[in-house]
C-alpha cells in the first residue's frame, strides 16, 4: 500500500460511516480511540472483504505497534487497501465460468462446496454451509452462479 493514499479522501461518506460503526464495535476504552489489531480480520470478513492470512500478519505488524492496538485512521489506511480490491460480481460469475464446462450458468453445489473447502484459504464444511445456505433454490444440486455472485454483493 502506498504511503501516498490519503484514507480520509479514498472513502465515500457512506463507507466511512460503515467504518467507524464497525470499528467502533470493537472499541472498549473511547479515550483511547483505539481497537485490538487482531480484531482486523473479523471486521474486514464482517464487511464482506477477504484479507488473505498474510496480509492480516502485516496489517497487524505494522498498525498493531508495541501494544497490538490500531487507531481509528490506521484502521482506515489499513481497509483502504482492502475496499479497493473488493472484487465485482462480475469478477465472482467470472471465477465461476471456469468451473462451468457446458456454459450452463450453473455450478454443482457439492463441487463448489468441495472448492471452497479445499482450495486457497479453506473454508470449515460449517462455514461452506453457511455461506451457499440457500443458494440452491430449485433444490436441484445446482447454483446459478450469477445469481448467487449478486446475492454475495449485497
Amino acid at each position: 500500500m502506498s504511503g501516498n493514499m490519503d484514507p480520509e479522501t479514498s472513502f465515500s461518506d457512506e463507507m466511512k460511516r460503515e467504518l467507524r460503526e464497525a470499528f467502533e464495535v470493537f472499541l472498549v476504552d473511547e479515550s483511547d480511540n483505539s481497537i485490538p489489531a487482531s480484531n482486523l480480520g473479523v471486521i474486514a470478513r464482517s464487511m464482506y472483504l477477504n484479507p488473505t492470512e498474510a496480509e492480516l500478519s502485516a496489517a497487524t505488524s505494522r498498525f498493531g505497534g508495541e501494544n497490538g492496538r490500531v487507531s481509528f485512521e490506521q484502521f482506515l489506511e489499513c481497509f483502504a487497501g482492502w475496499v479497493n480490491t473488493r472484487l465485482s460480481s462480475q469478477d465472482i460469475v467470472e471465477a465461476f465460468q471456469v468451473f462451468d464446462t457446458d456454459n450452463t450458468g450453473y455450478i454443482h453445489a457439492d463441487e463448489l462446496k468441495r472448492l471452497l473447502t479445499t482450495l486457497g484459504e479453506r473454508m470449515s464444511q460449517e462455514e461452506a454451509d453457511e455461506l451457499l445456505g440457500d443458494a440452491d433454490v430449485d433444490n436441484d444440486g445446482r447454483i446459478n452462479y450469477r445469481e448467487f455472485a449478486k446475492r454475495l454483493m449485497t
